[in-house]
């Protein structure tokens, strides 16, 4: 009988959330996932979201450059360039330093994104800079590669910029830039036109991830279900068939990679009834139907994975486990520090 596992990556499951969310009633109306986390084996995998993809994909993040993966992942060809990927900011300075704020808490229209990227490209023109936006997703090419080391941005959202500002013998220099992209950005009508809607300001840059386009590999995937581009990136270069996100659980069938991030998205916005809402549609759409699933035998296995580090295994002998008493899936979120 043929392998069939079903693997599931689920940034921002674990949070990390503060210490009232964890003790939230709707955390204790999660069966499926309590039932995961208290009776599977534990399972470890590099911590971060890309790292954690690239991981699963059976190659480390440097390997595989977020910026040119993830563009061929936005359908886009990498072609010679060295690719960062990049995304707007909200810097807001607290007393002698700035901190970051974006993702879900910074929504860009199209034309904004245009505007932006057009303002940049035309200020960088002569330093072989240039930004794309591909489907909201920033891009941002230099004709040479520097020497540079960066941060991702999940690091640096809510978070003292200084301490993850980039490293290495180019640093100075890029630095410079992103100081020049807040000024530019700044002076923009339509952040005038944004804070008079209530809205934040686009006044900064950040990126990371950058590199060339590495080698095709051997992907471990039969299939691979994902939205993210970094996700599309990797299968693409892997070799594996790519469908986008399901809205339930997909056919049975060889090893198969499911990416679910409402849950990152949810405490990138702050929002913790979000999340509760993230989780508990994880909880119908998904993992019920896939412990379900597991024992009528449709499923060898089921592996969830974390950005945390962690994770969980369960087999169809895990379900008699039963002297691991089920504990509400409260008891296991990580709490902020």
């Amino acid at each position: 009988m043929s392998t069939t596992e079903l693997h599931l990556l689920l940034p921002g499951l674990l949070g990390p959330v503060p210490a009232q969310a964890a003790r939230l009633p709707e955390l204790r109306e999660l069966p499926a996932l309590g039932t995961l986390f208290s009776r599977g084996r534990r399972r470890t995998l590099a911590p971060g979201f890309e790292p954690a993809l690239a991981a699963l994909f059976g190659v480390r993040a440097e390997q595989a450059p977020v910026g040119p993966v993830s563009l061929i992942g936005a359908g886009q060809p990498a072609g010679e360039g060295f690719w960062f990927r990049a995304a707007p900011l909200h810097l807001r300075a607290d007393r002698d330093r700035v901190m970051a704020f974006g993702g879900a808490m910074l929504p860009v229209r199209a034309a904004e994104h245009a505007a932006l990227a057009e303002a940049f490209n035309e200020f960088f023109a002569q330093d072989g800079l240039s930004l794309h936006v591909h489907e909201g997703a920033w891009f941002l090419r230099s004709e040479q590669a520097p020497r540079l080391n960066t941060s991702p941005l999940e690091r640096v959202l809510g978070a003292y910029l200084d301490a993850y500002l980039p490293t290495g013998e180019d640093a100075r220099a890029w630095i410079n830039r992103l100081n020049e992209t807040q000024m530019l950005f700044h002076a923009l009508a339509l952040n005038t036109e944004r804070e008079a809607r209530g809205e934040l300001p686009v006044n900064g840059l950040w990126i990371w991830g950058g590199g060339r386009q590495p080698e095709r590999f051997a992907a471990p995937w039969d299939w691979v279900y994902a939205d993210d581009t970094y996700a599309r990136g990797l299968a693409g270069l892997g070799g594996a068939a790519i469908a986008p996100r399901p809205r339930g659980l997909p056919r049975a069938g060889g090893r198969q990679l499911l990416v679910l991030d409402d849950a990152r998205r949810a405490l990138g916005s702050g929002d913790m009834a979000q999340w509760l809402s993230a989780l508990a549609a994880l909880e119908a759409q998904y993992i019920a139907p896939a412990l379900k699933a597991l024992g009528q035998g449709e499923w060898s296995r089921l592996v969830l994975h974390t950005d945390l580090g962690t994770g969980r295994v369960y087999s169809r002998r895990d379900r008699w486990r039963l002297w691991r008493r089920r504990k509400p899936f409260g008891d296991f979120p990580q709490l902020q520090s």
